[in-house]
Parts: structure tokens; C-alpha cells; sequence
């Protein structure tokens, strides 16, 4: 599978699309394609494809590179909206370059993907563009959710879980799907495979809000951060309804501090802890993985989904 991403990585750094001109669009494309990253998404689209095909074309690579492009996209647009510094460590697109490049780059990413998906599977252009254009349109439908809990008062976990699995969850289901699709699956696995995807996707997300808590800081992520931002996770949403007392209170209090950041993370977290929601968001994250797996297994009398299912749990175990 190492040999897959670096085949992958390679073609991706070194896609003629991205070297054109002017260079004032097509260097912060590369910019962002450059910073460290997991290409979780297109590596579940070659192994989704590998379930049936043991070799790999120049098509299913280009399509894999497309899928990395939308995310691209989306991270590019995401920053600008939150008006982020950093991405990955590094200074976001719109930081380094300006809001205006960084929004024409994205714009640009988001056209050659389309563009990729026709070039490689003409015969299929229509199946994939149909199929990628529901997930792309639920991408955003879950950014504007979050948007709007962001500015709602109270959340249910419902709400959360819904608007996670637009913003997160539906891409990493049509990555699996376009792969199956591009082994010529028939529709009912592709929608497996999609399912698959979407149940890793809800379980991943989950993850990421216990790890900004709980994980060492050698994991890769800034500890606390969505506690600094007051962002509505999982964690927060529970810890809201399951704090009682002066726990409740505290919460409430430690909500309206932006000037004590240490101090904050420590209480919150500390609150968390007393509350038992981390342990709450692990099992939850880890039920969705099992479903991702029960789903998996019905799938081996169609192919070889070892690798596949080996990705996964290294997904589920990354901290681990």
C-alpha cells in the first residue's frame, strides 16, 4: 500500500495541469498539494478499485487525483471562511498568497476535477459526474450546517451528526464509490461501497474530536483548539447535556474566556474527562467503524478487500 501512495504522490506533484501559467493561479494550487497530508480519500478510491482489478491504469490514478483536488478545494474555501492562519502546520493559501488568489486557485482545482473525471472515464462521465455532483452538493449543504451551529444556541447530537456526515463522511463514501464505479461494478456494490465510506467517514470525523482533546501532542494535532474556538464537537454538544452542578456552571463560565487559553483547555478538558464523554465519542466513532466492517465483509465473495479492510483499521488504530 506504500508503494500505492507513492505512485499516487508522485502524479499528484507532478500533474502538467498544475504547471501552466499565469503562475500567480497555479503556484498556489501546488502550494497546497505540497503540505503534509494522509490522501486518505484517493487511497480509498484505488483500493476500492483494487477489490476487483489487480493493476492499476493511468485512469484510476487521474481519477484518484481529481477526488484529492475537490478536497483541496474545499480546504482552500474552508480556510478563507474561517479565516485560518495555518493549514497543516504551514500558512493557509489565502494567507500566503491573498483572498482573492486563494479563491480563483480553489475555483480552478474545482473545474479540473470535472474536467479529469471526463478524460479518464469518458464512457462513464456521465454515471461519475452524476454521482460525484450529490456528494459535492452535500459538502456544501454540511458547511452551511456548520455555519449555522455555529451560531445556534443549543445543539442536539443529532443535528451534529447529521451535518458531519454531509461535511466529512459523504466524501470519503463517494471516493470509495467512483472506485467501484471505475471497475465496473454494478450499482448495488457501488452503493455498498459508498456506504462503506460514509460509516468510516462519521467514525473518523468523531475521532478527530476526541484526538484535538485527548491525543499526545506527537499525534500532529494543536491540543485543545476546537476547546479555544468554542466549537460545537461532539464533546462539547455531550458535555453540555451531561454536566450537572458546578460542572455545568463551570462549562458555561470556561464558554465565555478567550484570555486564559492554558487555563481553558485545562478546565474544559478536565470537565470532559468528569463527564465521560470522551470514552462516549470513542464508542460511537468505534460503532460506526464496526458497521464500516460488517459492510466490508459482505463483500469478500465479490473480491479481494484485504487491503482494503488492513486501510481501514490503520484509519481506526492512528493514534494507536
Amino acid at each position: 500500500m506504500q508503494q500505492i501512495l507513492d505512485e499516487f504522490e508522485h502524479r499528484l506533484q507532478n500533474q502538467p495541469d498544475l504547471r501552466k501559467f499565469p503562475e500567480g493561479l497555479y503556484a498556489p494550487m501546488r502550494y497546497i498539494l505540497q503540505l503534509p497530508a494522509k490522501r486518505v480519500r484517493p487511497m480509498l478510491c484505488l483500493l476500492s478499485y483494487q477489490v476487483k482489478n489487480h493493476e492499476f491504469t493511468n485512469a484510476i490514478y487521474e481519477l484518484a487525483v481529481s477526488i484529492e483536488l475537490f478536497h483541496n478545494f474545499t480546504l482552500i474555501h474552508d480556510d478563507i471562511m474561517d479565516n485560518a492562519n495555518l493549514r497543516r502546520g504551514l500558512p493557509t493559501v489565502h494567507k500566503k498568497y491573498n483572498n482573492n488568489t486563494a479563491i480563483l486557485a480553489g475555483d480552478n482545482m474545482l473545474a479540473l476535477v470535472y474536467k479529469k473525471m471526463v478524460l479518464a472515464y469518458p464512457f462513464l462521465a456521465h454515471q461519475m459526474i452524476s454521482f460525484f455532483s450529490n456528494a459535492a452538493i452535500e459538502v456544501c449543504e454540511g458547511q452551511m450546517y456548520d455555519l449555522i451551529l455555529t451560531e445556534q444556541e443549543q445543539v442536539t447530537i443529532e443535528e451534529y451528526l447529521q451535518m458531519i456526515r454531509r461535511k466529512t463522511a459523504v466524501l470519503l463514501g463517494a471516493s470509495m464509490g467512483l472506485g467501484a464505479m471505475a471497475s465496473n461494478a454494478p450499482d448495488e456494490i457501488v452503493q455498498k461501497f459508498y456506504q462503506i465510506g460514509e460509516f468510516m467517514g462519521m467514525g473518523f470525523q468523531l475521532q478527530d474530536d476526541y484526538f484535538d482533546v485527548f491525543a499526545d501532542e506527537q499525534f500532529g494535532k494543536k491540543i485543545g483548539g476546537d476547546i479555544l474556538e468554542n466549537k460545537k464537537t461532539f464533546l462539547l454538544i455531550s458535555a453540555l447535556q451531561e454536566a450537572i452542578g458546578s460542572d455545568y456552571d463551570d462549562l458555561i463560565y470556561w464558554l465565555r474566556i478567550h484570555n486564559k487559553p492554558e487555563d481553558k483547555i485545562f478546565a474544559v478538558k478536565s470537565i470532559f474527562q468528569r463527564t465521560g464523554v470522551g470514552e462516549k465519542c470513542i464508542h460511537m466513532s468505534n460503532t460506526y467503524f464496526q458497521h464500516a466492517y460488517q459492510l466490508l465483509q459482505e463483500l469478500e465473495s465479490y473480491g479481494n478487500v484485504e487491503n482494503l479492510r488492513i486501510y481501514l483499521q490503520s484509519i481506526q488504530n492512528r493514534i494507536k
